[in-house]
């Protein structure tokens, strides 16, 4: 390819990207879609009590996929601690988080660190992580009373994740 096609080309690519990762709808990196059911699953949580997607029944419920190691997931985590489960448990909405892969001590001291008290979940050999699909963390669901998916966020702005606190909020008036 010439190089004077080279830079139009390059620009081009990343206003795509740029673009792509503005969307308010998920890419179609997702196994799943809004209005399917969620995909069951039996994880343990950090101290190693089981925990299945049936323990929430007739609650919304928001999963967070997310990494140790990864920013927007350590920001993205006490949001959903403070505005979601502080403020919205007793009308019946559930968090939780999946570490996807990771070991437990350090998933431990992250949420330690981040005095999270919601269930966080442990997915080592990241089995779940492939039936929800993608590779962005993290990877927000919504999830109705009913276990269908409502909403799929991935990444993490406060922008968007006021859109994810409103999509919440409609639920619990649902419900």
């Amino acid at each position: 390819m010439p190089a004077r096609f080279r830079y139009p080309l390059l620009l081009a690519v990343i206003a795509v990207l740029i673009a792509a990762c503005s969307m308010d709808e998920a890419p179609s990196d997702w196994n799943v879609k809004v209005g399917d059911a969620l995909p069951a699953f039996s994880l343990t949580d950090i101290t190693g009590k089981p925990v299945t997607s049936q323990s929430f029944e007739k609650k919304v419920l928001v999963i967070s996929r997310f990494a140790t190691w990864c920013p927007p997931c350590v920001q993205e985590l006490p949001r959903l601690e403070e505005d979601i489960w502080k403020k919205m448990q007793d009308r019946g909405v559930a968090v939780v988080a999946i570490s996807s892969g990771e070991n437990k001590e350090d998933v431990e001291k992250l949420v330690k660190k981040l005095n999270l008290s919601f269930p966080v979940l442990l997915d080592p050999e990241s089995k779940y992580a492939e039936i929800l699909g993608g590779d962005t963390i993290p990877r927000t669901l919504v999830v109705d009373g009913n276990q269908k998916i409502s909403k799929l966020v991935n990444g993490y702005t406060p922008e968007e994740f006021e859109k994810l606190l409103k999509a919440v909020s409609n639920l619990t008036v649902k419900n």
